[in-house]
């Protein structure tokens, strides 16, 4: 009679286990499935039109007020254990990676460069915050070099569709 119960439990377990559906993807906001390469994908709806997943919001990073690049305050104190033995524990560089939104704004008097911040989205490289400049333009300089101008009545020119 034990060992009949004990087969039906088993038998029970292996059943809910084949019920369950499990998935490695997670989509948080919608029950539409996770795109196949995507961990984790933050949508609303199925992708349309130009690739557009939500009309319902954005992801809202975790706001802040950090006071010196080179440390995870106020995440982890600088008398944290883990932190004064960061050589052996790694607490640095297990938190690489690691974004937020920084609202604090340093007086212009402060010229300590680890001191200096600006509101906006910060990343711990493993060592120190960096600011990230989504809109920031960048710009390539050419090297200079020589052309040699053609004469036409007077002024010199130079034709680059020619070249």
């Amino acid at each position: 009679m034990k060992r009949r119960i004990i087969q039906t439990t088993i038998i029970c377990i292996l059943f809910l286990f084949a019920l369950n559906k499990i998935n490695a993807q997670v989509t948080i906001g919608s029950g539409v499935p996770a795109a196949k390469g995507a961990i984790l994908e933050i949508k609303s709806k199925e992708a349309y039109n130009n690739n557009i997943t939500s009309d319902k919001g954005g992801l809202g990073l975790p706001r802040v007020m950090l006071r010196d690049r080179t440390t995870l305050e106020p995440f982890i104190s600088t008398t944290d254990h883990d932190w004064t033995n960061k050589g052996n524990t790694k607490i640095d560089r297990k938190h690489t990676g690691l974004v937020v939104y920084n609202l604090y704004e340093s007086p212009s008097s402060v010229t300590d460069y680890n001191k200096i911040f600006h509101k906006g989205v910060y990343i711990w490289d493993g060592e120190k915050w960096n600011i990230e400049s989504f809109n920031q333009k960048r710009y390539f300089y050419l090297p200079t070099f020589n052309i040699q101008l053609k004469e036409t009545g007077t002024k010199k020119t130079f034709n680059l569709y020619e070249e």
